[in-house]
């Protein structure tokens, strides 16, 4: 086989992401890859499986950035702003479509992917908060699994309810909001302190700087 199944999940992602998933038929995936359909059905079996090695791959490819970051002994606070501009590019190329019709087409897909997205956001999450404990930047009775459970449910709830729209639900200023909501009640003034110095030297968006100007 010539081309390699990564490769193959990176293209039909960038088809999945521009044009949704729904309206991508295998024919579709075929022809942009030039190759048949018996080729194709080489790799995977069906349309569903190839959804669910998209969506893993991209969980994969995002985790493999994650990885960088904590790799570079960050504190708890450049952790978390490095993570930022990871978000802040992807939610740049991310198109809402795509985790739209994932849910109402490929429910079990979807419903296995969100566990998946849960339990590691739950990891990262409880291992950040006990990194700033330690950094002696977040504040030192904070209790980690309540935390982390009240940070996870507010992320899923802000994907899935009828208040955001689909276009809010993806963008960076929302995102920068729940940012810095969490982290005013999990900093001291030490932490604080910190985070308006670093509000308002963030090249990634005008938003944070004027989040510190008013700070």
């Amino acid at each position: 086989m010539e081309l390699k199944l990564e490769n193959i999940l990176d293209k039909v992602f960038e088809m999945y992401n521009r044009y949704g998933i729904k309206s991508v038929t295998m024919d579709d995936v075929a022809s942009m890859l030039g190759m048949s359909k018996k080729t194709l059905y080489q790799y995977v079996k069906d349309k569903t499986e190839l959804v669910e090695k998209v969506v893993e791959r991209l969980i994969q490819n995002k985790e493999c950035l994650q990885n960088e970051v904590y790799n570079k002994n960050f504190n708890a606070l450049e952790e978390i702003f490095a993570l930022a501009q990871i978000m802040n590019d992807h939610i740049k190329h991310y198109n809402p479509a795509m985790e739209y019709d994932l849910k109402k087409y490929y429910p079990a897909v979807y419903l296995k992917i969100s566990e998946t997205r849960r339990n590691k956001m739950y990891e990262a999450v409880a291992k950040n908060l006990r990194k700033g404990i330690a950094n002696g930047l977040y504040r030192e009775e904070l209790d980690v699994d309540i935390i982390t459970k009240i940070f996870v449910s507010r992320i899923e709830l802000s994907l899935d309810n009828p208040v955001f729209e689909r276009d809010e639900i993806t963008s960076f200023k929302v995102f920068i909001e729940m940012m810095i909501y969490h982290l005013h009640g999990i900093c001291n003034s030490k932490g604080l302190e910190i985070i308006q110095e670093r509000l308002k030297d963030a090249p990634f968006s005008e938003n944070l700087n004027q989040k510190a100007a008013n700070a």
